[in-house]
């Protein structure tokens, strides 16, 4: 029976995963470098979790596909200023999920846990792919 269910739970998981990679696409189509920095999920009404979690991966995705090409001066510097929102992000995020944690069950739990995965090895990501000269990220 137990098995059953984690089953079940890794099913829908996984399906929202590839849903959420779908749009993710979607959006990555759409983006461009210049509104990296200037992207914030602070505009309009005050996003979610699962919000702030996407716009994070989005982000740095976007920023990733940036640096792993011949990035100019310009966009190395437009990078580095969206990484350091997409962290003031993963930040906010950190403190709304240790909010959250207490008073929910645990699939709410699970749930909060892999948002906060998503932006965090997102955020990984983009620093790897900052090149070595840019002392700014490294330090």
């Amino acid at each position: 029976m137990a098995r059953v269910l984690l089953g079940g739970v890794v099913f829908l998981m996984d399906l929202a995963v590839s849903l959420g990679r779908r749009r993710t696409l979607h959006r990555l189509r759409r983006a461009s470098v210049g509104r990296i920095a200037s992207a914030s999920p602070c505009e309009g009404a005050r996003p979610g979790v699962a919000g702030i979690s996407r716009s994070v991966a989005e982000r740095a995705a976007e920023m990733v596909m940036t640096l792993r090409g011949s990035p100019s001066e310009i966009e190395l510097e437009m990078c580095a200023l969206g990484y350091q929102r997409c962290t003031e992000d993963v930040l906010r995020l950190a403190r709304m999920v240790e909010e959250q944690r207490a008073r929910c069950g645990i699939l709410r739990r699970l749930l909060l846990e892999l948002y906060m995965i998503r932006a965090s090895a997102a955020l990984c990501r983009v620093r790897e792919a900052f090149p070595e000269s840019t002392e700014r990220i490294n330090h």
